[in-house]
């Protein structure tokens, strides 16, 4: 049941569910769980069987394929520069965490990295033309507004 709910699910619906139709949507999410479901359960029963005989070095190996995948699937969806920039950080900043030994490492970089990535994205979409007026009148000023104000001045400058 976790594979409805899980990273990969979520990962791979963000890629794929834009191009499936809004009503088919549920039946594309719920037969993608089942598949991970399915492929999950043989590669645990192939896996529970290997265990037992495989080199320990070989053994170690293996258990980084669930961190890889996990790694290469959300590098393949970073649209934005936001993406990469968390993804990058959150790798670099793993192992200063990790000399904390608070037993959340992953937590402190991920969260981290995800706020500065933010950050930064809300640094570059700065722009006070699209921010909505506080008390529904809007008081920055911007090109039209000294442009029109420029406009009245020698407008009455002209009068006088």
């Amino acid at each position: 049941m976790t594979h409805f709910i899980a990273v990969t699910l979520w990962v791979e619906c963000f890629r794929l569910l834009p191009r499936v139709p809004r009503e088919r949507r549920v039946a594309f999410t719920l037969g993608l769980g089942t598949g991970l479901v399915c492929v999950c359960l043989v590669a645990n029963a192939i896996g529970y069987g290997l265990a037992a005989n495989l080199p320990q070095l070989f053994a170690a190996a293996v258990l980084l394929l669930t961190p890889l995948a996990f790694l290469l699937s959300s590098a393949r969806n970073c649209r934005q520069l936001s993406d990469i920039l968390a993804l990058i950080l959150g790798l670099a900043l793993f192992p200063v965490a990790a000399t904390l030994h608070t037993g959340v490492d992953i937590l402190i970089s991920g969260v981290s990295a995800g706020t500065i990535a933010y950050g930064v994205h809300r640094w570059r979409e700065h722009d006070p033309e699209k921010w909505n007026p506080v008390f529904r009148k809007d008081h920055a000023q911007n090109e039209r507004t000294l442009e029109s104000d420029s406009t009245q001045l020698n407008q009455t400058r002209a009068r006088q």
